[in-house]
């Protein structure tokens, strides 16, 4: 399994900051395995690709860091770059 608590709790911290910055409301934000789940809410302006391409690049760069000290304890890649 690739996400744990630690991440999840990261992935929370990231949505709300995603939330602060842009006209976002996460309903539900979760993981399972090895991908996540989110339910979220914005203004039109954004279109679904917008939203898609502003969640997933904030939340892989506030869980790079965490993933790459999992990797390294792992001894193998989790995180293609």
């Amino acid at each position: 399994m690739v996400f744990d608590e630690a991440v999840d709790k990261e992935l929370r911290d990231a949505c709300l900051d995603i939330e602060r910055r842009y006209e976002v409301k996460f309903f539900e934000i979760g993981t399972d395995k090895d991908h996540i789940h989110s339910q979220l809410q914005s203004v039109p302006r954004y279109s679904v690709k917008k939203l898609a391409t502003i969640t997933k690049i904030l939340t892989v760069l506030d869980l790079q860091a965490l993933l790459t000290c999992k990797e390294e304890a792992m001894g193998r890649r989790v995180l293609n770059r």
